[in-house]
């Protein structure tokens, strides 16, 4: 089964890989963590950390919907 995630930024600007919680009025998008989600497997929690993680220390920016600037905007992966 596919898993797809969003890379963006959670509520506190922070880069995450998760799934989109809302959209701003201003179009921005706030992504929640899957690290609580009971039904995202272990191994999609600790892959979607990882991204993040490397994210957060590469030179390119997230995915600004309002702006439609950036080079990364999902993570699709599958397991099993």
């Amino acid at each position: 089964m596919p898993h797809r995630f969003t890379i963006g930024r959670n509520e506190q600007g922070a880069v995450e890989v998760g799934f989109i919680l809302r959209v701003l009025s201003d179009g921005t998008q706030v992504v929640g963590s899957v690290q609580d989600v009971p039904l995202v497997p272990e191994c999609m929690q600790r892959l979607c950390a990882k991204v993040a993680a490397f994210v957060e220390n590469s030179s390119y920016p997230v995915y600004d919907r309002k702006a439609l600037l950036a080079n990364r905007k999902l993570v699709l992966a599958t397991h099993g």
